[in-house]
């Protein structure tokens, strides 16, 4: 339920840092799927007038709930906007997709507990 962003590069405003919608994720997903918000969907919820944007320095890592909404804004700056993703979620996630192969997900933690 968690996922760690962490930016490879310095991400300012200009680059399209991450955005998000604070206490989004405490409603649920907004979609039974999760995935993509559809843009009705964010107009109802005002998210062009609501989202934070959250700029970082190469190095900083941001904790996000996996179902707070965010995305990223276009970047315009002309330089890259890189960064790695790490997502926890419980075992028993499976993908339910139908429109093309589900996506795998590798276990990471599991097995017997280390003491």
């Amino acid at each position: 339920m968690l996922q760690i962003w962490t930016a490879l590069d310095d991400v300012p405003v200009e680059s399209g840092c991450v955005e998000v919608l604070d206490a989004s994720h405490l409603a649920g997903l907004a979609r039974p799927l999760g995935g993509m918000i559809p843009r009705d969907v964010c107009e109802r919820a005002r998210v062009d007038e609501r989202k934070i944007a959250l700029p970082a320095r190469a190095g900083e890592a941001l904790l996000i709930h996996n179902h707070l909404w965010h995305g990223s804004g276009l970047n315009v700056s002309g330089r890259p906007r890189r960064a790695f993703t790490v997502t926890y979620m419980p075992a028993a996630t499976r993908c339910l997709r139908k429109r093309s192969a589900p996506r795998t997900f590798v276990r990471v933690f599991g097995g017997e507990r280390v003491r």
